[in-house]
């Protein structure tokens, strides 16, 4: 099997010729079924087929991988809590989960931390700037109080 078969697809969708195609279904399509459907199909059907099948298996990819990174943020966010410490009016959080893991999933353009009842509001693009910004400090510390994120 090729080290990346949708890319080695996507490539022969390119400038398609039939033979090469057809010899990629049999070669990687195996066990799918999807060579016994191209069987008795033109050329130009299986070319067709064969981009369907494509757009819908990368959208496919995109979404699982879009659950697996909701995920991560999620169990970051858990572990967020069960590792924040209070101290006078202020918690203290691992500065590790909330540049990390916590921004893994970039669909969410805010995070909330909510402290005592007050909702703290904070930008998830502004936290990813401050990881850019913050990666070469040896000595670092994460809190949020009722005004914001420091």
């Amino acid at each position: 099997m090729a080290a990346d078969p949708l890319r080695e697809l996507s490539l022969l969708l390119r400038s398609p010729e039939p033979d090469e195609l057809r010899a990629f279904v049999e070669r990687e399509c195996v066990g799918l079924g999807f060579e016994k459907k191209l069987r008795g199909c033109s050329d130009t059907e299986c070319e067709a087929a064969l981009r369907s099948w494509l757009t819908r298996t990368r959208e496919r990819c995109r979404k699982l991988q879009a659950r697996e990174t909701r995920a991560r943020a999620l169990a970051a966010a858990r572990t967020l809590v069960d590792t924040a410490r209070w101290h006078d009016d202020e918690v203290h959080l691992d500065e590790r989960i909330v540049l990390g893991e916590l921004l893994a999933d970039r669909t969410l353009p805010i995070l909330c931390f909510v402290v005592e009842g007050t909702e703290v509001y904070v930008e998830r693009a502004r936290l990813a700037a401050a990881k850019r910004a913050l990666r070469r400090m040896a000595t670092l510390w994460c809190w949020v109080d009722r005004s914001a994120l420091h």
